[in-house]
């Protein structure tokens, strides 16, 4: 393998890690590893003409994929999370309080937010009745 195939597939190696791992859009990881913004603008399609790209992302996804096997799914993390709480209420004791709220705040969990949300918009009548006057 010459030096141009290693850098090709380096940088389909950096692209995949962007996308599956960071979770950019494919247009700005092709910016990021430095494609031109021409190619980069042409977007998914286009990059999975590449074979080395197709390759780096499979390989990419299916070690995140071995990854994430076992973990468990959102009902178990929050009981987890809950009991961590309470274990620490009964131990006095503040340990993986951080954690706890960081993995409570995953969009699958949603622990901190109020289950019935209050909108209330309030009026000021006095100032409505100087309108009308006018």
């Amino acid at each position: 393998m010459d030096k141009s195939q290693a850098a090709v597939k380096k940088r389909a190696k950096k692209l995949a890690h962007l996308i599956v791992r960071k979770g950019m859009k494919a247009t700005d990881a092709m910016r990021q590893v430095g494609y031109s913004d021409t190619q980069a603008s042409k977007g998914f399609p286009s990059m999975m003409k590449r074979a080395a790209v197709r390759t780096a992302l499979q390989k990419e996804l299916s070690r995140f994929a071995a990854e994430t096997e076992g973990v468990p799914g959102a009902a178990e993390r929050a009981k987890m999370i809950r009991a961590r709480l309470v274990m620490n209420i009964a131990s006095g004791q503040d340990k993986a309080v951080a954690s706890c709220k960081l993995a409570g705040m995953d969009r699958e969990l949603n622990l901190y937010q109020s289950e019935v949300q209050n909108n209330m918009i309030l009026v000021n009548l006095a100032s409505l009745g100087d309108i009308e006057e006018k």
